[in-house]
């Protein structure tokens, strides 16, 4: 009877590690991406990420704002290496969405056309830093386009 009790002490060690180290992790990716502002703990988080239906909705947007929702879409362009992912939120006093990027620096705004980013990448032991230039496009042509291919997508296009 020993040996079993031993077995299942070990097994409930194990189980418990694995949890703890999957439970950090999933912290870490928490605390670094936009749900930090969306719900109002790590623990509400986790509790809804399993099911899309019950990420829709928020304690913390539920309690500043009223009854909401909230979709996730990925858009694509035809000449665009990469997708953007946007949130969009629907709460009482409009329509939000959220250009979700993860990128750090200074934007400078033109009157017209592309934003240009400048940022810093840190040179290693003895280099100098480096200064970086990156153009995207303005948040309200984006905002445009995602509207236009969420448009095309609900008709069967």
């Amino acid at each position: 009877m020993s040996v079993w009790s031993d077995v299942l002490i070990g097994l409930a060690f194990v189980a418990g590690g694995y949890w703890l180290i999957k439970t950090i992790y999933q912290w870490n990716r928490f605390r670094r991406s936009i749900y930090i502002e969306i719900y109002s703990s790590y623990f509400e988080y986790a509790f809804r990420r399993k099911n899309l239906i019950r990420l829709s909705e928020s304690f913390y947007l539920n309690n500043e704002f009223g009854k909401h929702k909230i979709f996730y879409q990925i858009a694509q362009g035809k000449n665009d290496k990469t997708p953007q992912a946007y949130i969009l939120i629907l709460i009482p006093s409009g329509i939000y969405v959220l250009n979700v990027k993860n990128q750090s620096g200074k934007v400078v705004l033109k009157k017209h056309g592309d934003y240009k980013q400048y940022y810093t990448e840190k040179g290693k032991k003895g280099q100098a830093d480096k200064q970086h230039e990156y153009l995207f496009k303005n948040p309200m042509d984006e905002s445009r386009f995602f509207c236009k291919e969420n448009r095309a997508e609900n008709r069967g296009y």
